[in-house]
């Protein structure tokens, strides 16, 4: 998982900065994938975009699951109750809604990694239906002139 971080952070893993590749897989500079240049990525395949879709998706549950959790947990701890008996939509039907979309985001969490991980071992996961789902967000071109005018007002 760490080289499909840093390679979405823009960073090589040492083992290919000095020139080890490794096996069944092409440095980077063969692949095509280059430094982003005004906010787009550059000859980025359609199985990138899809990883890049997959992780935007992956991020936005991230956050909703973790505020979701938050909430939950509060409920809990004010209302005094064990942990295994909180979480039980079962026997928790005040919460049980809650408890169980949570349970659906961390599944759909656990899917997208799954792919994310398929793309870091050099498979294709732009013919997935998640991919397919979660449609990337063009990027945007940035004015850092702008920026820098618009931080110092």
């Amino acid at each position: 998982m760490r080289r499909i971080f840093s390679c979405l952070a823009g960073k090589v893993p040492k083992s290919w900065a000095i020139g080890a590749v490794p096996a069944g897989r092409e440095s980077l500079r063969a692949v095509g994938l280059k430094k982003l240049r005004g906010g787009m990525l550059v000859n980025a395949s359609p199985n990138d975009l899809a990883l890049i879709a997959v992780m935007r998706r992956y991020f936005s549950l991230k956050e909703e699951a973790g505020a979701l959790k938050g909430r939950l947990e509060a409920a809990r701890r004010s209302a005094g109750d064990e942990i295994g008996r909180f979480y039980d939509p079962r026997t928790n039907e005040t919460h049980a809604d809650e408890i169980l979309a949570w349970h659906r985001l961390r599944r759909e969490m656990e899917e997208l990694m799954s792919l994310a991980a398929t793309w870091g071992r050099g498979g294709s996961i732009e013919g997935s239906s998640l991919a397919a789902t979660a449609e990337p967000i063009p990027p945007t071109v940035s004015a850092p002139l702008a920026e820098a005018a618009a931080s110092m007002e």
